[in-house]
C-alpha cells in the first residue's frame, strides 16, 4: 500500500474520532505511515499537510526516503520547540492526538508546556489497529523473513553437536542470519539447552550440550523491516521417551490452534483451542503464556492470541501460533508457527518441519 493511502485512510480515522490532527512517535509506527526508517523523529499527520520533524543526522536520509505528501522538516534546536514554532498559528483550542501509550510522562509534559495552544487528546493504537491488517506486499517480506530463518535453521543442524556451548550456538546462528541478508535481528535469539529449555526466555549462556539432551531455538530475521519468528526444538543424539511424548502433544496443540484460525475467529478462542488441547494430557497448567501474536514491522504486534483478548481474526492478519509446555528441572517443549490469515481459512507460511529432530 503506497505512503498516499496509508496517509488518506489515516486522516479519515482522525477525523471519525474528532480530531484535527495526529502526533506520531512511536518509529515503527512513523516507517508504516511515511516510509522514514530513521531512529530519531516524530510526524504530525494534519488534515493538508504530514510532516516529519527529525534533525541534521537524518537530512540526506530522510530526503531519500520521504516524497510527497511528506515533507521533513529538519529541526536545529529541540523537536518540541520546533513543533511548538510550527503549531503556533494554530487556532485556539485545536484537538490534537497523541499516542497516549508512546509517549513517556517526561516528553508529554514538555509537548503540553511548548504546544500550549494546542489540545492534546491521548489515543490509543489507532495506527497498530491498521497495521494488524498487513497488504500482499507485507506479507511477501514476511515470508521472505520466514524463509530466510527456515534456509539458516538448516544451516544450523550441523553446529548442534556435544560440547557446544548456547552463546557459541547463538553466535553462529545470528552470524548466518546477517550473512544469509537479515536485517536487524527482531530480539536477541533464544538458545537453550537441557534443563534449560524449561525457561520461556532463556539467555544463552556458557552452558555446554551434553548427549541426549533438548536443544531450543527461538530465532527471527527481518526483511525490508518485516519480522519472522520460529521456535525449534532438536535433541543431542536419540531422543529419550518423554521427550517424544511431550513433543507430540506439544505439536498436537500447535496443530489445534492454527485450525482455530480463520476471519472472524476469536483471538481467544484460538488460544483455548491449544489450552484445551493441552489439557487433554494434563499438560495445560505447563503452558504459562499466551498462544500466539501478530507479527510485522515488532515482532510482537497486535492481535494477540491471548485468553482475555477481545479481538477477532481478519484476513491480512499474520499471527505466531506457540505453545510450549514447560517442566522445571527436566526441560520444555515450543514449537513456533507462521499463519497467515486467508478468507478460506489460513496458510502457514514457516516451511521448516516442526518435528523434533535427533541430531
Amino acid at each position: 500500500m503506497s505512503v498516499e493511502r496509508r496517509i488518506r485512510g489515516l486522516r479519515e480515522q482522525i477525523a471519525g474520532s474528532r480530531l484535527t490532527g495526529l502526533l506520531v512517535t512511536h518509529l515503527p509506527n512513523i516507517r508504516y505511515i511515511s516510509g522514514f526508517t530513521g531512529s530519531s523523529g516524530v510526524l504530525l499527520v494534519e488534515p493538508d499537510l504530514a510532516s516529519l520533524f527529525t534533525d541534521f543526522r537524518y537530512e540526506t536520509q530522510a530526503a531519500e526516503e520521504l516524497g510527497p505528501p511528506v515533507t521533513a522538516r529538519i529541526v536545529r534546536g529541540g523537536t518540541w520547540a520546533a513543533l511548538s514554532e510550527w503549531l503556533k498559528e494554530s487556532p485556539p483550542g485545536r484537538r490534537m492526538g497523541f499516542e497516549a501509550a508512546r509517549l513517556s510522562v517526561a516528553d508529554r509534559d514538555q509537548l503540553t508546556a511548548a504546544c500550549s495552544s494546542v489540545v492534546w487528546e491521548p489515543t490509543e493504537d489507532i495506527i497498530e489497529r491498521r497495521r494488524a491488517m498487513k497488504d500482499p506486499a507485507e506479507i511477501a517480506s514476511i515470508e521472505e523473513a520466514v524463509d530466510l530463518a527456515d534456509l539458516v535453521l538448516e544451516m544450523m543442524h550441523p553446529e548442534i553437536k556435544v560440547g557446544v556451548t548456547e552463546t557459541e550456538l547463538a553466535a553462529r546462528l545470528e552470524y548466518q542470519l546477517r550473512r544469509a541478508g537479515s536485517g536487524p535481528l527482531p530480539f536477541e535469539s533464544i538458545v537453550a539447552f537441557g534443563e534449560r529449555t524449561a525457561l520461556p526466555h532463556a539467555a544463552p549462556t556458557g552452558r555446554p550440550l551434553a548427549a541426549g539432551e533438548l536443544v531450543l531455538l527461538d530465532f527471527g530475521a527481518s526483511v525490508d523491516g518485516y519480522c519472522s519468528d520460529m521456535t525449534r526444538v532438536f535433541t543431542a543424539g536419540r531422543a529419550a521417551d518423554w521427550q517424544r511424548d511431550l513433543h507430540r502433544e506439544v505439536m498436537a496443540a500447535c496443530e489445534a490452534g492454527i485450525r482455530a484460525i480463520r476471519p472472524g475467529a476469536l483471538c481467544s478462542a484460538v488460544d483455548s483451542a491449544t489450552r484445551d488441547q493441552l489439557a487433554t494430557a494434563g499438560l495445560a497448567e505447563r503452558f504459562g503464556h499466551s498462544t500466539g501474536h501478530g507479527v510485522g514491522l515488532e515482532i510482537h504486534e497486535a492481535p494477540r492470541l491471548h485468553r482475555d483478548a477481545e479481538d477477532s481474526l481478519n484476513v491480512g492478519n499474520v499471527v505466531t501460533v506457540e505453545p510450549g509446555v514447560y517442566l522445571p528441572g527436566r526441560g520444555g517443549i515450543r514449537i513456533e508457527q507462521i499463519v497467515a490469515v486467508q478468507p478460506d481459512g489460513s496458510r502457514i507460511l514457516t516451511r521448516s518441519s516442526p518435528e523434533l529432530i535427533e541430531l
